[in-house]
């Protein structure tokens, strides 16, 4: 749970670049994954659940996809 606040707390702030560019990175992955879901307008890891904006935002919950 505190690697998702950690990951809200950067897209809230949105002021690291190099958080901001590796999270515009992961997303990337993340939407072209057929596991991705939204839910009333909220994009989700459909393997963990977590919605995507915090997930793809932090470092300790890495997915396999991510691993370049």
């Amino acid at each position: 749970m505190n690697a998702l606040l950690t990951g809200y707390t950067h897209a809230l702030l949105r002021n690291d670049q190099k958080v901001e560019v590796e999270a515009a990175r992961r997303l990337a992955i993340c939407f072209q994954c057929p596991l991705k879901k939204t839910t009333m307008g909220i994009d989700r890891c459909g393997n963990c659940g977590c919605p995507l904006a915090g997930l793809t935002r932090q470092n300790t919950k890495i997915c396999r996809k991510w691993i370049r």
